[in-house]
């Protein structure tokens, strides 16, 4: 998906400043493991404009990282850098938000159709488009929540031939056309099931290629709406797949204080399986329920569940993001998962998607020699960028998180400073999700994001990648080479 900032992706470097403090300041390591701890400076709101912590008064100047830098400072982007061809689009993930849009381009024809093949040579004629009624369609409900993980089901037949083991590709309606959003696989007797998260209204469809054909059905449009959605009929949608629901347990009004849902009149949760949890927020005429599964659920349920540190789910987890991610937003944080590793944040809204995504780097190392040939990271890789990365590894966190739009994709550092100085609105004092960028001139420079801001110690804690090589978690003073800008 291209970002919102410029018509074709770009994607930046980042540089690094090698200017020390007149009186050095040594700064803490970055936390070499997963799933960092969270500052107990983030757990409070960000700070407004006018609190937050002043620049004014101190150096301007980020202090080296690394106890033992070495005699070179880190190389710095420079503005004659050869560019890097376009990146490639990243193959089409399951599962992915019908309120966003998808990773695969919009699709003009069934030649595209993500899992279909490969596309047709030049000249070739598409395959015949052909309506078949047997090929059907349905969700778990017509109308749900915004934030829902909505259940797909059908049965894949070509007139009466069963299409056992045939990809069936989930396809959404977007602007006139239509595009991929997950697949399954049809069994023995042509049934197949698939998940998709909603956020807004959405028409969707089912698409099967099979014997130089494309079969088409099963349209249906799934409506999104304050209605009520008690734990008793998600437990019913759910069961075949998660079985039944175990012991109900309601919380006590402190509880739910504590929980970020003082304001309603019940919270109930049970358990489906050993995977997956089921959350009632209830008030007198209204009731939502949302969803907790997977590693999201384990870390949950180690820090409280419903009564601990994050409180009660505010929607379900948004899953098919890239690497196998899926993230889901609570009333005092936000979970990450993606295969092997989890990761969280009290910050919430796009800016907690983006920070406990980059949260799972933190550790991350570019192999090579600091002083002569590297090896392109993985961030450059997605860029197509040989250029420094800092910049990129931002872009790349946003991307992960669904959120291309948020975070200027540029391959350079001078562009994407330039985009933010342009484009993004500006702020006097930093907050918690702000990009900042420590200026070295006209060629130089560092980009990071604010993980939380002290603003009795006058410091933050930064994310920030190509910073001797590594991607690290600093706490730094503020300082007045340093600029914020607000991209939400």
């Amino acid at each position: 998906m291209l970002p919102r900032h410029l018509p074709v992706v770009t994607h930046g470097t980042a540089v690094i400043l090698g200017v020390v403090l007149a009186a050095v300041v040594a700064l803490p390591q970055a936390l070499p493991s997963f799933g960092v701890a969270i500052s107990s400076a983030d757990a409070s709101p960000a700070p407004s404009d006018a609190d937050a912590v002043p620049t004014s008064s101190l150096e301007s100047a980020l202090p080296s990282p690394d106890p033992s830098p070495g005699p070179t400072a880190p190389a710095m982007d420079r503005a004659d850098a050869t560019p890097a061809p376009d990146p490639p689009t990243h193959d089409p993930v399951e599962d992915q938000p019908l309120g966003a849009a998808p990773d695969p381009v919009s699709e003009p024809g069934p030649e595209q159709v993500a899992g279909a093949g490969p596309t047709q040579g030049a000249g070739a004629a598409p395959a015949p488009e052909l309506l078949a009624p047997t090929l059907t369609l349905a969700a778990s409900a017509a109308t749900v929540r915004p934030g829902e993980r909505v259940r797909l089901t059908g049965l894949a037949k070509d007139g009466n031939t069963v299409l056992a083991g045939a990809t069936v590709t989930i396809q959404r309606r977007s602007d006139e056309q239509w595009r991929s959003i997950t697949t399954a696989v049809a069994g023995d007797g042509g049934a197949y099931t698939a998940f998709t998260w909603v956020d807004t209204r959405a028409t969707v469809r089912a698409i099967v290629r099979q014997a130089g054909r494309v079969l088409i059905g099963g349209e249906t449009t799934i409506a999104v709406g304050a209605v009520k959605r008690s734990m008793a009929q998600r437990a019913a949608e759910l069961r075949s797949v998660y079985g039944r629901g175990g012991t109900t347990r309601t919380l006590t009004a402190r509880e739910r204080s504590r929980a970020g849902a003082s304001d309603t009149a019940r919270v109930s949760y049970q358990h489906l399986g050993a995977s997956v949890m089921l959350v009632e927020v209830a008030g007198r005429s209204t009731a939502k329920t949302w969803l907790v599964k997977g590693a999201i659920q384990k870390r949950y349920i180690a820090t409280g569940g419903p009564t601990g540190a994050f409180g009660v789910p505010l929607q379900d987890p948004r899953c098919g993001l890239p690497d196998g991610g899926c993230l889901q937003t609570f009333a005092h944080g936000t979970l990450y998962s993606r295969p092997g590793e989890t990761s969280a944040t009290r910050l919430t809204g796009a800016r907690g998607d983006i920070v406990a995504v980059l949260l799972t780097q933190v550790g991350y190392t570019q192999r090579g020699s600091h002083s002569g040939t590297r090896i392109p990271t993985k961030f450059q890789e997605w860029a197509g960028s040989g250029a420094a990365w800092c910049s990129i590894f931002l872009a790349w966190g946003a991307n992960r998180a669904g959120h291309d739009d948020i975070i200027p994709a540029h391959r350079h550092f001078r562009d994407y400073r330039a985009t933010l100085r342009s484009d993004i609105r500006r702020l006097r004092t930093p907050k918690a999700g702000a990009l900042v960028i420590m200026d070295g001139g006209e060629v130089l420079g560092h980009a990071a994001i604010v993980e939380s801001v002290d603003r009795a110690a006058r410091r933050i804690t930064i994310i920030h990648g190509n910073w001797v090589m590594k991607v690290r978690r600093t706490t730094v003073p503020v300082a007045t080479n340093m600029e914020f800008y607000w991209p939400y």
